[in-house]
């Protein structure tokens, strides 16, 4: 489950990143972190990605996965905290 944390980020992200986000929180242990450096490495490693069940993401969706994660790292740094953008309304 994720902390809830006491702010909002008011931005729009992909249904796959907040997939990859969701997917890298619950394989860690309920007190882990999880930040946005975190979720970009296991973008890059296509871990975690998928579009439907059992389907490996295109590597244009990562691509653009990447891209995404850099504008959030950009704009809030690479230690901002994954969970919060599991609040953020979808893309």
């Amino acid at each position: 489950m994720a902390t809830k944390l006491p702010f909002h980020i008011p931005v729009r992200v992909s249904a796959e990143l907040l997939e990859l986000i969701r997917s890298l929180l619950e394989s860690q242990p309920s007190n882990a972190a999880i930040t946005l450096r975190e979720v970009r490495r296991a973008a890059q490693e296509d871990r975690f990605v998928r579009l439907e069940e059992g389907e490996l993401s295109h590597p244009q969706d990562r691509t653009a996965l990447l891209i995404e994660i850099d504008v959030l790292i950009s704009e809030h740094g690479e230690e901002m905290p994954a969970a919060v953008f599991l609040h953020a309304p979808p893309a």
